[in-house]
């Protein structure tokens, strides 16, 4: 896997942010669970809001 796309809102943005991040550590979702807790690669991430609101980040 080279990228992850994400397409709509909600979940979807919220979801592709963990499989970027899981996708390259070598570590569990439970060890990075916090602020700021969540560090080194990551796969690009490319996203296509299709809600009126907001994107999350």
């Amino acid at each position: 896997m080279e990228a992850v796309l994400s397409i709509g809102g909600g979940s979807a943005p919220h979801t592709a942010k963990l499989v970027v991040y899981l996708s390259k550590s070598p570590g569990w979702l439970d060890d990075v669970y916090g602020i700021y807790l969540a560090t080194g690669e990551r796969l690009p991430l490319l996203r296509a809001a299709t809600t009126a609101g907001r994107s999350p980040s």
